[in-house]
């Protein structure tokens, strides 16, 4: 499961767009998925000791749930893109030069 929520997370970092955009959750998992990837490693490089694989039980879980809704958000905008009917160029140059005149 932890392996499932890392990856989520890391999947959730690459669904980045706008920076402003307030629905963007890019950063988000970027902090929590950083985060939980600097205090596991750093303390497996240091020391192993099961004591301080604890902040993976509460920061792993949130980066995956983070990582699931930036993806499927992002599945979201794809889908109404795609069903969108695309407008010509040419119909929009008529539909505007016929408003002006």
């Amino acid at each position: 499961m932890f392996l499932l929520w890392l990856l989520a997370g890391i999947a959730g970092i690459f669904t980045f767009g706008r920076r402003r955009d307030p629905g963007n959750l890019s950063l988000a998992c970027l902090l929590v998925t950083g985060s939980a990837v600097a205090v596991l490693l750093g303390a497996d490089l240091y020391e192993f000791s099961w004591r301080y694989q604890l902040p993976a039980l509460v920061l792993l879980p949130i980066a995956g749930a983070l990582g699931a809704t930036a993806i499927a958000r992002q599945l979201d905008k794809r889908r109404k893109n795609e069903a969108s009917p695309a407008v010509p160029a040419e119909e929009l140059a008529a539909a505007g030069s016929e408003q002006v005149s």
